[in-house]
């Protein structure tokens, strides 16, 4: 069986079908990719029956709420069993997989504010609004063709938290990741990790410096970088620091 590596920044070129961005293959064994999406926004527009009425922080907290789909009808290396069509669990499975038309997933996201500091004239976006608020989002693909088939990630952030910055916010999240129990199997039987899941604990703080220039540091603490415990053969886990900035014009 055959399993691809990370590209290598310094040799491997990132875009080989595509190096300037402008082809579009739309040749018909590439297939189609589609995604479909509805939600639902909760109390971010005044109270229709009282539209004058001052914002209620305590009991109209404005959230988003979202689910969706995708589909792609491309094919797919198949991660449970070997080109005979045996399971990859057994000894008498034959390495190279087969190819599966098709693959989908679906996620949900969720956006809700916890507390507001004070009432708000709905004139900005629900993440410019001063208190906490709180995310989720899930993701799940096909197992049987999908390398990652679990994803999570949830946390919470604070705009407005210390005095005189009212437009800076403070996050913190976890990320989860998890591999195909397929996928690690068949990697175990060539010689390679126990591979599970792979986690990332987040702080951040954005400072809006200028209406024009934005700072954001950041911390991460990765579980796990190789979706494997040390143990299994895996990467030792590994703290990222790092600086982002944003100017507009």
């Amino acid at each position: 069986r055959t399993f691809s590596r990370a590209p290598d920044p310094f040799t491997d070129d990132g875009q080989p079908l595509n190096n300037y961005g402008v082809y579009w293959n739309l040749q018909q064994e590439q297939g189609v990719f589609a995604i479909f999406e509805t939600g639902y926004e909760l109390n971010l527009q005044p109270d229709p029956a009282n539209p004058g009425r001052p914002f209620d922080p305590f009991h109209r907290l404005p959230g988003q709420y979202k689910v969706g789909g995708w589909f792609h009808t491309g094919t797919f290396d198949r991660t449970d069993i070997g080109i005979n069509g045996v399971s990859l669990d057994t000894l008498w499975s034959v390495a190279s997989p087969p190819v599966e038309d098709g693959n989908w997933g679906l996620y949900c996201v969720v956006d809700q504010m916890i507390w507001l500091e004070e009432p708000c004239d709905h004139a900005h976006p629900i993440h410019t609004y001063q208190g906490l608020a709180a995310f989720f989002r899930f993701f799940y693909a096909d197992p049987e063709v999908s390398a990652i088939d679990v994803a999570s990630q949830f946390g919470l952030t604070y705009t407005g938290l210390l005095p005189g910055r009212e437009n800076d916010t403070l996050g913190v999240g976890f990320s989860y990741t998890g591999i195909s129990g397929s996928l690690s199997r068949g990697a175990q039987e060539i010689g390679g990790p126990a591979y599970d899941f792979s986690g990332v604990l987040e702080v951040s703080y954005q400072m809006v410096v200028a209406p024009w220039w934005i700072v954001q540091p950041d911390i991460q603490y990765v579980f796990q970088p190789g979706a494997a415990p040390v143990s299994a053969g895996g990467t030792q886990d590994a703290i990222v620091l790092s600086l982002q900035t944003e100017v507009s014009f």
